[in-house]
This record gives structure tokens, sequence and C-alpha cells, in this order.
């Protein structure tokens, strides 16, 4: 009966081939953790989620086997606080039942709390408080952790942690934690805690428990600090920090702690501004409603502030930002610059007289069509700032001294970008910092929650670090913002916001969220809903080459479709996960591939096996019809494409048609099959898959590269099912078309700019030589490619637009 319960993979093997079995050994597993005293969920999100992701006692056992080499040895320091001696008991139980055996216990207090039990155990031993650092000294541990007294450990905690930190080395690794009932029974709260964020740590110790830190590196930081009390571990991750160690996170549920933990109180704080003391700013700590702490400290400087808004007409829009800033705010040393898109509105234009005359703004035109990224650089070009703040026209000053906080952060080293809460005139947020892969690609933080929502890390109101925040209120350090080059003007309306922070992150700068800089955002309030598809591609297909396991932060446990924190359960997905799926998904469907390759006999093969795609060679097929004789075509250039230039673009008078109708005797042509042959090169059969795309919006949205030999392996799969069932195509129509779209690629991206209404509204200018080259700049961007023949022989623009592609 034993073996049956050691080996869960073996009983319950996939879920639904043994249910019955299955259950039961998931019954009898419970109840053995209920005897031993084990915590468990009541929350039926989270009691699946443990279910599903945490071990049992066959995978307990199996790690007690596995833990026999290793080299790992850990000190654990419990510092009882006020824990009764029952919750005492229950805490070093836990360590004793580590599935991991290679550990010290130190239990710090008075010699008169020490309790006694039947087991005498070598490695637990007694010291007091003050001789805290002379133990440190002294222990022959790799790894160091704190335990407060009436907290439990996971069985596997150890073995977890000695598991990861033999894959990936750190100095601190810090783990995630939830919440025991009040009785110790039942487990409930999750704290899925996200990657490193130095700014959340200033408001509050998110690291908190189980935590391990390199012996090593703690004895060359000095040891303990015991004067801090309770906030003795939030001072050495901070020192850890400062040392610029290896710091990284087990996103692995480990440590349960006791709901009578005291919360942070008007005295704490004192270990970040002792932190903040040593960077040379003398901060003052207050505690707000949510319990996270909220900092202040004078500023370095008051540098001039130099706010850049991209506008056009809205006069009352635009009215009530500038109101905001001139008569709300505290901040005094500011330049508005406003970049207008070609305002007619003539309330506008006398507006801009008034604040002209008034010297209360400068006025730079920008280009038509509007370009946000151009517009903000235009901005950055005029302003004589050494902080750039990016703002909306349709956002609302809230508070006097946001402008205060924004660059109190900003002038941080290493902070490249602040942002700040945004909430819609209803009082719901509309952002508090923006995540990959939360409910779409990109999502706000909160969005849509009640303003003062709160969670396990204070929700929209407390410090932290974010992938990105949104380009409707961004403070750039002008330093920053020069050496990275400026929004990227490949992106016309959105996403470049999100793609500078990206740049910041790489380039070793962070991006900080700070909540207490509130504004209304009165969203897309100016243009309405942004027609951005092009930029949303061009970013994903940017962002799944990037590295982004860093930036994340957000736990691979979480929800992706829920903007507050929730379990992920039964195979839905981590943000992570939702992100490259949706990522790819979108990128897809651009359909750019590699070209097609009419010569590789695998492709023909899988043209006929797959698309049902082939040439009749006969040449009888030529005596038949048009049809047929573009069939017998197209089956002898495969074997005479390289002595030919553009053998069907040339057409009747081209040298290939010539070529054939020579070999009259060699294939045995009638006059018949003549006629036929000279009849496909003159009206050039694919010519019909072009007038359907040109038609056709709905396809040319689907397959904006259609027409060019990348799109075209997409658009085969297209043309050979749904397209030839509707529109009866025939296998030379298709393959004509193919074979000669290839040939004159650079005419097809001529009239793909020709047919897509929103690359003509982008770049006005391209039917230019130099107007072209910057929109092939963009393609080469936009689609990731870099063929020979997207650059090569600019075309005559004048000349071709008036031709085919019109």
């Amino acid at each position: 009966m034993a073996g049956i319960f050691n080996d869960r993979q073996r009983c319950v093997g996939e879920r639904g081939q043994a249910p019955w079995s299955g259950r039961f050994v998931r019954l009898v597993d419970t109840l053995r953790k209920w005897w031993h005293g084990i915590p468990f969920p009541t929350e039926p999100r989270y009691a699946q989620w443990v279910e599903e992701n945490e071990p049992d006692f066959a995978d307990w056992h199996r790690q007690r086997r596995q833990n026999a080499t290793s080299a790992i040895r850990f000190a654990l320091f419990l510092f009882p606080r006020q824990s009764d001696s029952k919750r005492l008991r229950l805490t070093i139980r836990s360590i004793l039942r580590q599935t991991f055996p290679y550990w010290t216990l130190f239990i710090v207090g008075s010699p008169a709390r020490r309790l006694k039990w039947k087991d005498k155990e070598r490695r637990v031993a007694y010291i007091a408080s003050d001789r805290l650092n002379e133990c440190l000294g002294s222990c022959q541990a790799d790894f160091v952790a704190l335990i407060d007294g009436g907290d439990i450990l996971a069985p596997s905690a150890l073995h977890e942690v000695a598991s990861f930190l033999s894959q990936r080395p750190a100095d601190l690794v810090y783990t995630d934690e939830d919440r025991l009932s009040f009785d110790g029974r039942h487990r409930q709260y999750p704290v899925f805690k996200p990657g490193w964020s130095p700014e959340m740590l200033l408001g509050q110790n998110y690291v908190g428990r189980l935590a391990a830190v390199r012996t090593s590196l703690l004895r060359s930081l000095g040891g303990f600090r015991v004067d801090y009390g309770s906030e003795l571990d939030w001072d050495l991750y901070l020192r850890c920090y400062e040392a610029k160690c290896r710091i990284t996170h087990l996103p692995r549920c480990l440590y349960h702690r006791s709901s009578a933990n005291a919360p942070i109180d008007a005295a704490s704080g004192r270990a970040v501004c002792a932190y903040l003391r040593r960077r040379g700013i003398e901060a003052t700590a207050s505690v707000q409603d949510n319990g996270m702490l909220r900092l202040h400290w004078p500023l370095r400087s008051m540098p001039l502030v130099s706010i850049i808004i991209p506008t056009k007409d809205k006069p009352k829009l635009i009215k009530r930002c500038l109101e905001g800033i001139r008569r709300r705010t505290s901040y005094q040393n500011l330049e508005i610059i406003l970049v207008d898109n070609a305002s007619s509105d003539p309330e506008v234009l006398r507006y801009y007289e008034q604040l002209k005359l008034e010297g209360a703004a400068k006025i730079v035109l920008s280009g038509d069509p509007f370009n946000y990224s151009a517009a903000c650089n235009a901005g950055a070009r005029a302003a004589q700032g050494e902080m750039l703040l990016f703002l909306n026209n349709d956002t609302d000053v809230l508070v006097p001294d946001w402008i205060e906080e924004l660059v109190r952060w900003a002038q941080l080293p290493d902070v490249g970008v602040v942002g700040t809460k945004l909430l819609y005139p209803n009082g719901r947020i509309q952002s508090a910092g923006m995540l990959i892969g939360l409910t779409a690609t990109m999502g706000s933080a909160y969005a849509g929650l009640p303003d003062g929502y709160s969670d396990c890390f204070g929700g929209a109101d407390s410090y932290r670090n974010y992938p990105a925040v949104t380009g409707a209120c961004q403070m750039i350090p002008r330093q920053v913002f020069d050496t990275l080059g400026g929004y990227d003007e490949s992106y016309g309306l959105t996403h470049s916001d999100v793609e500078f922070c990206f740049k910041a992150w790489e380039k070793g700068y962070r991006v900080v969220y700070t909540p207490y800089a509130r504004l209304v955002h009165d969203e897309s309030a100016t243009r309405g809903p942004a027609d951005a598809i092009d930029d949303g591609r061009m970013f994903l297909r940017r962002a799944l080459k990037r590295n982004l396991t860093d930036i994340f932060f957000h736990h691979s446990a979480w929800n992706a479709h829920s903007v507050v924190y929730e379990p992920r359960i039964g195979g839905e997905l981590s943000v992570q996960q939702f992100f490259v799926s949706e990522a790819r998904r979108h990128v897809r469907a651009d359909g750019i591939d590699e070209p097609l390759d009419f010569s590789d006999a695998a492709t023909r093969t899988r043209l006929k096996t797959e698309f049902h795609l082939f040439v009749n060679a006969n040449a009888t097929a030529a005596e038949r019809d048009v049809d047929g004789a573009a069939e017998f075509i197209l089956a002898v250039l495969v074997y005479q494409a390289e002595r030919f230039h553009r053998p069907l673009t040339e057409g009747l008078e081209g040298e290939f048609c010539q070529w054939l109708v020579s070999q009259r005797e060699r294939f045995g042509f009638s006059n018949q099959a003549i006629q036929h042959i000279r009849k496909a090169f003159a009206e050039q059969p694919g010519d019909r898959i072009r007038r359907i795309y040109a038609s056709e919006m709905a396809v040319r949205d689907a397959f904006p590269m259609a027409l060019t030999p990348c799109g075209h392996r997409a658009f085969l799969a297209w043309l050979a099912g749904p397209g030839r069932e509707r529109y009866r195509l025939t296998n030379a129509e298709i393959l004509w078309f193919f074979q000669s779209a290839a040939e004159v690629a650079e005419s097809e991206m001529l009239r793909t700019y020709l047919l897509q209404p929103r690359w003509r509204n982008r770049f006005p200018q391209a039917l230019t030589p130099a107007g072209w080259r910057e929109f092939l700049d963009w393609v080469r961007m936009r689609f990731d490619i870099d063929y020979p023949w997207l650059y090569s022989a600019l075309p005559a623009l004048e000349e071709q637009s008036g031709g085919r592609a019109a």
C-alpha cells in the first residue's frame, strides 16, 4: 500500500485517464497533510492552484533522496518575537520536517524562553540577540535566512531554494509567501511577488520571507543591524541592493506567515530613510492608509521642466490642460511647448496668439499627417529644460505638487522614465503602469478599478517598477532622452512610448511608477481610438526578439486575463505565455516569410500535395485554351528560368516568349497552340488576382505584403483555399501571379504602397526618391525584412505610379 502513495505520477497519470484513483490519492494526500498539521488553503481558486502546482508526500520523499549530495548549507535565524510557545513549536516543527537536511537553526532570544522537546536536535541552538553577528561570523553555512516565530516553512522550502541556487547562482534569492489564518490551520491571501523592483522596496518590504542571503556577502556588509528591530531584514535587503549583488526571485510559495505579525507602524521607514541618507538624500517617511510608505525629500535642484504637449484643435481640452499647469501647479520653473498638428479651429488659433503674447507657451508646428513620435521629438528639440515631461492634451491636474513628485524620482541615478497614476473623469483608474501580457499584449495595471483599490502590494498606491509607463505622462531626463535617440518615429500613433521604456531598460535605466502625481486622463478625447494596426504589429515583432524575462514584473502564477492579482488554474495562461502567444498570432497575421522558390523540387511537391497546385507539362495542353497554354509555359519555365531575366513580365515581346514560340518543332506546336501561348503572355493570367487584391480591403488588411515575395507564403494559403473557391481561380492564374510578382518585386512594393491608404497618409511624399527611401526604411523595420529587392533599383516613381499599379 505504501508504494501506491509514494508515486503520484504512476497512480494518477494524466488527469482524466484514471479519475477515481487520482481523486483517491489526492484525498489521502490531503488527510496526511492534515494529520501532520500542515496548513492548506480554503479559498477555492487558491486551493486548486496549490493542488496543481505544489508537491505532495511522494515528491517530498523523492526530495529527501535527491538532497543527499547537496553542497549547500543553510543557517536559519529564528526570532520568536511575540509568538506564544505553541506557535513557536509549530515553527520549529516545520523546520525539523524539512526534506532538505543541511541546516542549522539558531533561536535568537532570552534563554528563559527556551523550549523543550523529546528529540534532542544537535542542529538547533539558542543565542542571545547581542551575539547574533558573533554567531554569523563562526557559522559554516553558505546562506542565511530569517524566520519569525509563528510562521511555518513549507516542507520543501529549503530543498527548493537549494535546487534553485545550484542552477542559478545568486547572492540574494527571495520566494513567495501566503498568510495563515488566526488558528494557524489554513492558508490564505497568497503573495506572489514580482521580479526585482528596487523602487517598490522603498515603499514596502515586499521581499519579506523566505529570503536567503549569501553568508560571505552578509559578513562583508557588516552583518546584521539589530538596532533596526522588526526592520532588520528590510535594512539587509536594501544594503544587498546597494552592494550591487545578484538578486533573483524564486517563484514558489514556500513561507506561510502568521497573521499576527505587526503591520508597518508610525516608526516604520527607518531602514529606508537610512538607505537614502547613505545616498545623500535626507528623506522622511509617512505611512499611508494602505500600509505603504510615502517618501518625501527636498529636490536636489529645481531644474527647468519642459512640458511638451502634442495637440490639434479641441480648444476646451487644451485650455483645461494648460489651466491646470499654470494655475494649479506649485512647481514654477516650467516652460510649455505646444506641438500643433495643423489646427484649423479659429478659437484654438486665437488662444495660441494669446499664449505667445503672454509668453506662456511656445508653439511648434508638426508635420502633416500626424506622427506622435515626430511631434514629441520636435517639441524636445525646441525645449530648453533639463527634464522633459511629455503630456497628453486631454489631461488635467489633481494635486499641486505633481511635478515635484516626478522630478524627485527622475533625479535619482539610473532612472530613465517616470510615470504616475492616471484616472478617468469618472474617478476610476485609467493606468497605473503598464504590464506586458496583462489582458492584452500590453495592458494598463488596475485599469477600470476604483481609485484607492488595494491588494497585497498596495494596489495602484505603491511605488514600483514597471516594464513601461504610458506616454500620456512621461518624465524623462534630457540626458536619457538624447542618449536613447528620442522616440522612434517608425511608430506613427502608438507604442513609441512603450518602445522607449524598453530601450531604457536595455541600456540599464529603470522605469519608475509613483502614484502621487495624479492626473485625470480623458483617454483618446483628441483623436478618438487610434488606428494603429501597423504600429502594434511592428512593436510585437520587435518585442518577440527581445529578452523580456527580466522586465515582466508579473508572477508566472498570475492569470493573464485579470487586472487584479488572481492565481491561474486549469491551464490558464500566465502573462508571459499570453504575451508570446498573442504576439506570435499578430505577427503571423502579417504573413511575412521567406520567398517561394518554384525551382526547388520540395516546394513544387508541397504545392502539389498540400495545395493541389500543379501545371501540365504536356504541350498538348496549349492546344486546349489559354489557361492550358499558361500551365505549359509555367512548366517549361521551371527548367529555363535562369536563362531569362523577367520571363513572364516582359510579356509578348519578351525574350522568353520569343524563344518559346521558336521551339515549334521541338514541342510540336500547332498554329492554335502558338496563338494560345501568345495570348497568355499578352493577357498575363496573374493580373486577375491583382485586381481582386486591389478591390478587397479585407484581403489587403489581412495580407498587407501579399504582392511582395516575403508575403507570398501566407497569401498562397488563402488563394489556394478560400480565394480559389470564391473567385474560381485556376492553377495557372495562381502560379502565374506568384512567379510574375517575384520577377518585379520593386514594382509590387510600389503597388502595395498605392493600395494601402494608411501608408499613403503616413508617407505622403513616398512617390519621390527621398520619400521612397524613407518609406522603405519603415517597411524594413515594420516587417523585419531586409531582402535585396527592397532597395535595389529604386523605381522611376512618377512613371510607374501612373501605370499598372494605379
